[in-house]
């Protein structure tokens, strides 16, 4: 499989009078042409600022501080903001996590679908309303010559969410970041939002990374899976082999916290404690004030990724 993303030691940190906040702290990740990773983790693991980090959307005080981000073999964190803006929207679009704060509330959904196509090309008004209407159309939008006219607050959670797929479509990106597409939409919305995402992503052969803390939903349309814990990559392997066989601790406790696997019990399970503050990480494994298979080991030293791509990788000091 030909690669299109490989991101190689990425640390963005965050630097405040309470200390510095290491976001993201070393993530290796490889997405391949019309490939669907999956990154998954509790909220607050870096999930989302490892996307606004290749996207270089990173906000103040937050800077990508080493690493590589490698697109079709450019490094984005060292070419020029003119050339990032071009890439931006055209080769690499991002869908972010609530699109009512993403669309602006006082202009038409025409109007900024409109927007992409008048910065990235260039075409007369009537093709680009043509075009914009088109995209309305293709993420299945009834009646979309009427929608274009409306304001955002005049579509339900999952036609926005509809709108935001239809803008980072509109020029035909290589890749698509999709950041928690599904939250707050219910389970018969959530299905068609993900069916459109795979259905134009075999269309086009585009390669997505879908950021989610829920499991069940990449099994159903990813390819690999990366699990992310407290700015790090925990383990890395395809869904087939994530779901049999689950290495690291922390993997195997999200997946027997999915409600399918606690069919007939009374209680959910539960991780205990809670992610650490990136600003004042443990010593030594980062999972290791949760993870029930901890060794002395643990609590010392930080265990480094082993495995080499595309089979399984794990970082715990029980796979030595």
């Amino acid at each position: 499989m030909s690669e299109i993303l490989k991101v190689d030691d990425l640390k963005t940190h965050f630097f405040t009078e309470q200390g510095t906040i290491r976001a993201v702290d070393g993530v290796d990740l490889y997405v391949g042409k019309g490939e669907t990773l999956g990154l998954v983790g509790e909220s607050g693991s870096g999930k989302s600022m490892t996307a606004l980090s290749i996207m270089r959307l990173v906000p103040p005080p937050g800077k990508i501080v080493s690493g590589s981000i490698r697109f079709k073999g450019i490094d984005l964190p060292n070419i020029e903001d003119r050339e990032m803006r071009k890439i931006r929207g055209d080769e690499i679009s991002m869908i972010f996590q609530e699109p009512m704060t993403s669309l602006n509330p006082v202009y038409t959904i025409g109007e900024q679908i409109a927007e992409v196509f008048r910065f990235h090309r260039d075409m007369s008004r009537g093709e680009i309303e043509e075009r914009s209407i088109e995209m309305l159309r293709q993420v299945e939008i009834p009646s979309p010559e009427r929608r274009y006219g409306d304001y955002p607050h005049q579509l339900s959670g999952g036609m926005r969410q509809r709108v935001m797929i239809a803008m980072a479509l509109a020029l035909s990106p290589d890749l698509m970041i999709a950041d928690e597409p599904t939250t707050a939409l219910d389970v018969t919305i959530q299905a068609s939002i993900l069916d459109l995402i795979n259905k134009i992503k075999q269309e086009r052969e585009m390669s997505v990374i879908l950021i989610t803390h829920d499991l069940g939903v990449v099994h159903e349309v990813a390819d690999r899976i990366s699990v992310m814990y407290a700015g790090v990559i925990v383990e890395e392997s395809s869904v087939g082999d994530l779901f049999k066989n689950p290495l690291h601790p922390y993997t195997r406790a999200l997946l027997k916290s999915l409600p399918s696997r606690n069919v007939g019990k009374k209680k959910l399970f539960t991780i205990p404690g809670s992610v650490p503050k990136l600003s004042d990480l443990p010593k030594g494994c980062r999972f290791s004030p949760r993870c029930r298979d901890v060794m002395d080991i643990c609590l010392k030293k930080e265990p480094e990724m082993k495995g080499e791509y595309p089979s399984p990788r794990v970082r715990c000091w029980l796979h030595r």
